[in-house]
């Protein structure tokens, strides 16, 4: 598993500064927050921004049945080949993953998005204990790693819980529209930092 601070989201250069997208939960909704490393600094700014606090992926993530589990899960044929290895791993309780984009439900690669480790369900987090790699991970992981499913993904962009996709819409279809999306509240964020500088 990547080290714990590979798992942070790729450093947005923004107006205000430098910044990380982290996933968060503030009064029970969802949440990305930018951590503003503006070297002015702002004590305001700063003040706002300590009212979020990061939450693990398991404020996300969902329970699966077995009637669905096999749409999600990573093939064995594809963790068999050698660069699955490489494949970016969390847990539930992570607290991090790689940007997941509209290619997360056709390609398997660490840049369309993270993998969810499900079994053990108590594991701790990967970037805590890195998990074991090898040539073939079909002979540790089968049937054990995952994609995010719709529902964790629209979670996670900060969609609300009413909103849902048209059941005619497959399941590739709903990844895609979710990557090419943007997170609601990191674009509220975001604007509000703007807006609140213009002079």
């Amino acid at each position: 598993c990547e080290r714990s601070d590979r798992w942070k989201s790729k450093t947005t250069d923004m107006a205000m500064g430098q910044g990380q997208i982290f996933t968060t939960l503030q009064k029970d909704e969802t949440h990305e927050f930018i951590n503003n490393n503006d070297s002015a600094g702002n004590q305001n700014h700063s003040q706002e921004h300590d009212k979020y606090e990061v939450k693990p992926l398991c404020n996300f993530v969902r329970d699966v049945t077995k009637e669905e589990l096999p749409a999600y899960l990573v093939p064995d044929d594809v963790l068999s080949r050698p660069w699955a290895k490489q494949l970016p791993v969390v847990t539930a309780q992570d607290k991090a993953t790689y940007c997941f984009t509209a290619a997360y439900g056709r390609i398997y690669h660490k840049a369309t998005g993270s993998f969810l480790l499900i079994d053990p369900p108590d594991r701790p987090a990967c970037a805590d204990v890195p998990i074991e790699r090898c040539d073939d991970m079909s002979q540790l992981y089968s049937g054990k790693i995952r994609r995010f499913t719709p529902d964790e993904l629209l979670a996670i962009f900060g969609f609300p819980s009413s909103f849902s996709f048209p059941f005619d819409i497959s399941l590739e279809k709903c990844y895609k529209l979710i990557g090419n999306s943007v997170n609601i509240f990191v674009v509220t964020q975001v604007a509000t930092e703007l807006l609140m500088n213009i002079k």
